[in-house]
């Protein structure tokens, strides 16, 4: 019997055993399952707007660039960064070129790609780097979304992350964004600078003139200086509303004045600039001689002004090689007309979306208009 009673005994540990093990596994296994299902479902439930994406020309045969087609539907209005790399198209004269283009929320455009076809059994000449692509040949720029607001963008950082792309280069590539976020737009200062805010402005002295006149000739009945209530309202007293006069008011008519103005109008001559100062420092019409400087009021270093010596007259087609304070670089290629005026002002200001810390004019081309 006590050799029955242990083999009882181990066979109720055995079991005991093989249960706690299955409940383990089991506990496990739904576990997984509830961490795994949102995720999931997450993924399952996020929508891809993956229809056609057309605009992309055909792949070239040569080193090119490549016209691709980008759609965004990322419901931003989205910068793109491009960098050309090491791109072999046109001798070498895109190679490491960093640029930015914009799209509008829902806009397609067709952009110009770098395409590399260079054969691998070709030695390159001393100072060509290796194009290290699979045959020799493919795509070699590259890109990233570095903001989110348009013109107002302030640079990503982490949110960075959350825009991809689907597609390819001769269906179209497709920017997305997931999971969706708010826009990144820089707190504008030049909100008051916007025309709803311009007119709100417009609007606020003829109001509290309005105010001032009522105020003044309620002053008046009261007996009290008409200067006073004016002066309550921001603007200096009128010299002709003495308090003599104020007091006379009360017992004979009043002689009709006009509304109190701000103290210069709009359409005051007082408010234009003299004509003599325009032409203080007239611009020559010789050739120009251009260049180009980092805008000091500029608290944050992203605005650049190009000046001209001379060259009234003259159009000048130019390229500001720049360097940002991240270590990038970019080739700034515009034009600009030259006018006669005052020759210190600048011929064209350039904003960017990062700070510069170096602006260089490296080739310039002027040609009388």
């Amino acid at each position: 019997m006590k050799i029955k009673a242990t083999q009882t005994g181990g066979l109720i540990v055995m079991i005991t055993t093989r249960t706690i093990g299955a409940t383990l596994a089991n506990f496990s296994l739904l576990l997984t399952l509830a961490v795994l299902a949102p995720l999931a479902y997450g993924q399952n439930d996020a929508h891809e707007d993956l229809s056609a994406c057309p605009g992309s020309g055909p792949e070239p045969a040569q080193s090119s660039a490549w016209s691709v087609a980008f759609c965004n539907r990322t419901g931003h209005d989205i910068v793109i960064e491009f960098h050309d790399n090491d791109c072999p198209a046109r001798n070498w004269d895109r190679r490491g070129d960093v640029y930015q283009r914009m799209l509008r929320r829902g806009e397609s455009k067709t952009l110009p790609l770098c395409y590399a076809n260079e054969p691998q059994t070709k030695k390159p000449a001393p100072g060509v780097p290796t194009l290290r692509i699979p045959g020799g040949k493919g795509v070699v720029t590259t890109w990233n979304v570095v903001g989110d607001c348009g013109d107002r963008s302030k640079p990503l950082n982490l949110d960075a992350r959350t825009f991809y792309d689907r597609g390819e280069y001769k269906t179209g590539i497709i920017l997305l964004q997931y999971p969706s976020g708010a826009s990144h737009c820089e707190s504008s200062n030049a909100s008051a600078n916007t025309p709803g805010s311009a007119s709100a402005a417009a609007a606020a002295p003829s109001t509290g003139a309005t105010a001032g006149a009522a105020a003044a000739g309620a002053a008046a009945t009261a007996g009290a200086p008409a200067s006073s209530a004016a002066q309550t309202r921001g603007y200096p007293a009128s010299p002709a509303q003495t308090p003599a006069q104020t007091q006379g008011s009360a017992t004979s008519p009043a002689p009709t004045q006009s509304p109190v103005q701000p103290p210069v109008a709009t359409h005051s001559p007082i408010a234009a600039p003299p004509a003599a100062a325009a032409a203080a420092n007239p611009r020559s019409g010789e050739a120009p001689t251009l260049s180009v400087a980092i805008d000091s009021k500029d608290v944050v270093g992203r605005t650049i002004r190009v000046f001209a010596k001379g060259g009234a007259g003259y159009q000048c087609n130019f390229n500001v090689a720049l360097t940002f304070t991240d270590g990038a670089s970019w080739n700034d290629r515009t034009k600009a007309d030259i006018t006669a005026g005052d020759a210190d002002a600048p011929i064209a200001t350039r904003k960017y979306l990062k700070s510069v810390s170096k602006a260089v004019i490296t080739s310039s081309k002027c040609t009388p208009l």
